[in-house]
This record gives structure tokens, sequence and C-alpha cells, in this order.
């Protein structure tokens, strides 16, 4: 594989659980893992929609510092892992120590940056494979198997590997283009927004595989047979904030503080986000934008589904698909097939990147108030009740 963007795509969720779909990565590559230390106590601190955007901020930055239509990453809720070429080592470190003083000037959290060798957790035994998965026509998004990415995130995590530390010592000015938060959160239209990590057990690939296919499969017929059944989100239910507040996250990310700057993008972001209310809610044309399908597009654009050795995503589902949905988990747990965490809210979030409006726009869905970072500590739980694979 010498570019992500020669892999053949492939379409369907299901896509995930065929190896066919995946190619191998070099080992000269590698792979920056980045996360807000402290995030679940931030969270518990009603942080949540904070650490989200901090995290996307992390996206926004390698992207634009690469300068590339599409890098390979997968999102976290609280950070985000990438997987890069060699070439592009220098402009992801200086992107994501840029990240990380911003994350301590502007929300004063501590953005843990790790830098590994895809090489290094090859001869540690854990292979890394990467496919794409076509969301939308505009958009695809980068899947990995092999469970060099899990064990990418325990070096990360353990305080003695120091070799693994990127130097922050050097100021640096990041380029968040792109990066918007401008949506109200959205309410569920079924009742409860789930936000659920499976991660199969076994080393057996083909079992593994068997697994993640059978769940999906027991998913279409519980929510719907089309991948369009399985979107969390609602046109209906979908609107652009007003509120100064909400949209202040944003202006930290984007401006600088204690400036006329910032007071100027604030109010220009206000101003924006009110006219795309009103476009939105007419259904007008404007700006060379159809608002009467761009909310088609945002849906369509989302990654509610997302795969690195653990599937995650998030559904928006009624009581009896809830009950249904966590008693089947529940049963392929005590199979000792798998590891699982489930977060339930009210409401999903969205973190936006938007190259354009005609297209090329993607959008981070997450349960509100803990989502993928609440679900990721209930499986941790379990695994350290039953640590055998």
């Amino acid at each position: 594989m010498e570019h992500y963007l020669n892999i053949p795509v492939f379409h369907q969720p299901l896509g995930i659980s065929d190896e066919k779909n995946f190619f191998q990565v070099p080992d000269s590559w590698i792979i920056f893992i980045s996360d807000v230390r402290g995030s679940t106590k931030a969270i518990e601190n009603g942080r949540y929609k904070d650490v989200n955007i901090v995290g996307v901020s992390t996206i926004s930055a390698v992207k634009n510092a690469c300068g590339l239509e599409e890098i390979p990453y997968i999102f976290g809720g609280d950070g985000a892992t990438f997987v890069l070429p060699a070439d592009f080592d220098q402009s992801t470190q200086s992107a994501l120590v840029g990240c990380a003083q911003m994350a301590k000037r502007e929300f004063q959290f501590e953005l843990r940056i790790r830098r590994i060798m895809v090489g290094a957790l090859r001869r540690a035994g854990q292979d890394l494979k990467i496919g794409r998965f076509q969301i939308s026509p505009n958009i695809t998004m980068a899947v990995f198997m092999g469970g060099a990415l899990s064990l990418a995130d325990d070096w990360a995590k353990d305080p003695k590997r120091e070799e693994l530390k990127i130097d922050e010592s050097q100021n640096v000015q990041a380029s968040f283009e792109g990066l918007e938060c401008r949506w109200q959160p959205i309410q569920s239209k079924r009742g409860e927004v789930l936000s659920l990590l499976l991660k199969a057990r076994g080393q057996n690939r083909l079992a593994v595989g068997e697994l993640y296919k059978n769940f999906l499969e027991y998913l279409g017929n519980l929510m719907g047979k089309s991948r369009h059944d399985l979107f969390p989100l609602s046109q209906m239910k979908m609107n652009s904030t007003f509120s100064l507040r909400k949209l202040l996250s944003e202006a930290k990310v984007r401006s600088l503080p204690k400036t006329l700057e910032r007071i100027k993008y604030l109010l220009n972001l206000w101003l924006n986000s009110s006219v795309s209310y009103f476009l939105l809610k007419f259904q007008m044309k404007a700006f060379g934008v159809d608002w009467k399908i761009y909310k088609k597009e945002v849906i369509e654009n989302s990654d509610f589904l997302k795969f690195d050795d653990t599937l995650r995503i998030v559904l928006d589902v009624d009581a009896g698909q809830k009950r249904q949905l966590l008693s089947h988990l529940e049963d392929l747990k005590n199979q000792g097939l798998c590891y699982y965490g489930a977060h339930l809210s009210k409401q999903a979030l969205m973190t936006c990147l938007v190259e354009n409006r005609f297209g090329k726009h993607v959008h981070f869905i997450d349960g509100a108030g803990g989502g993928y970072a609440l679900a990721a500590r209930q499986m941790k739980a379990q695994f350290h009740e039953n640590p055998k694979a």
C-alpha cells in the first residue's frame, strides 16, 4: 500500500467483518495518539462538550497540517488516533503540540500525545491493516484491524514509555480551519441515544469477523435493513444554536484569547449560525448551497459507525430496542465472545469539519453527557474482571 487513497472502498457496514477489505500498513508508518487526560472527571463535571471539541480539534489540526484530501484516523470522543506515512511525521507532531497548547490555554485540559512506529508494534506481535469505508458519496472513513491500535493505546498510557513522548517545548500555533460546533444538542427521535463499543474476544480472525458480521446482521434485523435505518440523527431534531455560550467553544479553538479577534470571531459566528438557522428552517437556496438538502447530507456524512478492532456505533433506540440490544450484548459477554460498553443519553452531540458545504463536510456524533468515553470505562471494567482474550 503506497497511498491511503489507493485503497479500494467498501460501502456497507458488514464490510468491516471481511478481511479482504483491509490492506497491510507499512512498518514505516507512524501512529499518533491524542486523548484528554482526566476526561472522565471532566465529563462528570459537565464538561463533555469541551472534551469533545478538543478531541475533534486534533483531527482538524492534523488534516490541515498534512494538507491532504483525506487522512486515516479514528475519533474516540476524548481524542483521536492517526495512522500516517513518515512523510507527515514532523507536520503531525507540530499540529498536535499546537493542540495541546490550545487545550491547556483555553480549557485547562492536558492533552496526552504519543508517537508509535507501526513496525515496533508488529515486532511486539500485533499486526495493523487498514480499509476505507465509504459512508457517503463524498466521504470515506478509515477502519483498522490487527490488534496494533489496542496495543498502541496501552503503550500510550504507560508512564514508563518515555520514548513515545513528543517534544512540546516549542510554541506552536496550529490551524483549526474548518472546525465548527454550531448545532444544538440533537434530541433523540425514538427515546434514547446509545453510544456503544463492542470488542470481540479471541485470536481467531475468522471467528472474530463472524462475531462482528452476526452482530451487525442482528442490528439490521432490530433497527432496519437499510444503512439509513441506523443513522442516529433526525432532520426534524437538528437546529443551529443561537447561544453565545454554546458557540464560545468553537471561538476558543479558532481565535486567540483576550483579543479583538476573539470578539469579532464570536459575533461573526453568532451571525452565521443565526442565518443558517433560518436558511435551514425555510429550506432556501443561498450562497450557492441548497439548504433544503443540507441536513440530509449532514446525516449521511456522520461518523456514526467506526471500527478499529472495536466496533464503535451511535444509535437512536426506543425502549424495546434498547432492552433487546443490551440483553443480546450481555448474552454475548457471558458466552465469553466479547466485551462491550454502553452509554445512554437523551441527546446526541455533533462537532463538524467543514471543507465546503457542497458535500465535503464530516460530522462527529456522540451521545451527550459522556458517550464513547463512559462506554469505554464500562468496557475496560469488564476487561479487568476477565482479561483473558
